[in-house]
């Protein structure tokens, strides 16, 4: 069920059951020429209207923004910076946790909110279990075919199975990473290897790749058909988690 459809008084009443509480947390900013600017958004709110009608399961609303601050030389990339999201965040918990939740599920759509989800998760989890799923990440773990980059085939995938028109394959550019030298290579938008190392250079992703994407998996490959197969079985391995979580005190 969605909070937004319930009155107080309606979840003071479901509070007493101990529900799970569902928050998908995601970003607005560039994927390449070929995907959207709501792509780290669109999934894991879709992922959230899967399972919020499991019994005992309740929804907040998205939040669509996030912390971002490497790609804002591409238009549409919102950066609400570390504090902001943090914030956000912190709020959110405290109020239901105040209110008498003691679980909550975030579905996480952008690895550079990782940072303010723990951070403000950590804090409030005295007498909470408080669980963050990345969903790009679990769908690797689940299958290494579906193991992906940024605007590659794994997001552009779940873009199209979510709203196929909403992604251009014809728009997209080849990906041509500027690398610091021959020897010291970017293997993502960070991290970038040297030798049998790997180490980490800060940098706006516009000074790495022109079109913004950034991945192991051709986005020229990308099709609804997959992107269904691939969250399909991120929903049924969250199904499965959550009826496990029920047991939890």
């Amino acid at each position: 069920m969605k909070i937004e459809d319930l009155t107080w008084k309606e979840l003071e009443e479901q509070i007493k059951n101990n529900p799970i509480f569902i928050l998908p947390i995601g970003s607005i900013e560039q994927h390449g020429s070929h995907s959207t600017l709501g792509t780290d958004y669109v999934i894991p709110k879709y992922l959230c209207e899967q399972i919020e009608n499991i019994e005992n399961v309740i929804s907040l609303p998205a939040i669509p923004y996030g912390v971002c601050p490497y790609h804002k030389g591409f238009p549409g990339s919102f950066d609400i910076g570390y504090n902001t999201l943090f914030n956000i965040i912190y709020k959110i918990i405290e109020t239901i946790k105040n209110d008498g939740a003691k679980k909550l599920i975030i579905i996480n759509g952008h690895g550079g909110n990782t940072a303010a989800i723990e951070d403000a998760g950590t804090i409030l989890s005295e007498n909470m279990n408080i669980i963050v799923v990345d969903w790009w990440n679990l769908a690797g773990n689940l299958n290494p075919i579906y193991k992906g980059g940024h605007g590659d085939k794994q997001e552009t995938s779940a873009v199209m199975a979510i709203k196929e028109s909403s992604v251009k394959l014809n728009l997209l550019k080849k990906q041509e990473m500027k690398h610091i030298s021959e020897n010291i290579k970017f293997s993502d938008s960070i991290n970038a290897n040297f030798q049998n190392g790997s180490i980490k250079i800060l940098k706006n992703v516009k000074e790495i790749v022109e079109d913004g994407w950034v991945g192991n998996l051709d986005p020229s490959e990308s099709n609804a058909e997959f992107g269904k197969q691939m969250l399909n079985d991120v929903i049924n391995y969250l199904i499965n988690f959550i009826e496990e979580f029920k047991k939890a005190n």
